[in-house]
């Protein structure tokens, strides 16, 4: 498998036809990597592996046509991405899919789950370490897995470094739902 290591500043067209431009790389994972969207900080693209695109491009049309009704959180004038779900295809010059565009979670606003779990970290990172905390926190993803389930999802990736909190507001965000 060949990583897109070197994509930042490739072109590509989302479904819609709109002509983007990678920005900096984030993160890879096993089927993929997530890079910026140069003019459009609101966007992530994940960028299938080399070989592979293929594979996924027949799940991600159906997540699109699927799309839960489980929209960000606006407060106060702060955005809280809940779902890092696909929102467009995206294809190279000839028209290959390559990947898909999805809304991005601030990482940097954001706190991996895990990090609350053990006081100690918790309070070496300035999260919060009260049994109230921690209560909100799991009824928040309960609510948005209730609400996926009611709008007939199943989550199969479950793990914690998929799942991301908001310190301020104990707002979740999942993360890799393709």
């Amino acid at each position: 498998m060949v990583v897109n290591s070197d994509a930042e500043g490739r072109e590509l067209r989302s479904s819609e036809g709109v002509r983007l431009l990678l920005g900096a790389h984030l993160k890879s994972g096993g089927a993929g990597s997530v890079y910026r969207v140069r003019e459009q900080p609101a966007l992530v693209a994940k960028i299938y592996h080399d070989g592979i695109a293929r594979e996924y491009e027949h799940k991600v049309e159906a997540m699109l046509a699927l799309r839960p009704d489980l929209p960000d959180i606006e407060e106060g004038g702060t955005r809280y991405v809940q779902l890092a779900w696909p929102s467009a295809l995206l294809r190279d010059g000839r028209g290959r899919f390559t990947g898909f565009l999805m809304p991005a979670v601030d990482v940097a606003a954001t706190s991996e789950l895990e990090c609350v779990m053990q006081e100690r970290q918790a309070k070496s990172m300035g999260l919060p370490t009260g049994l109230g905390a921690k209560v909100t926190l799991a009824a928040n993803l309960s609510n948005v897995m209730a609400e996926l389930h009611k709008q007939r999802h199943r989550v199969v990736d479950l793990k914690p470094v998929n799942l991301r909190f908001y310190p301020r507001s104990l707002y979740m965000a999942m993360l890799d739902c393709d």
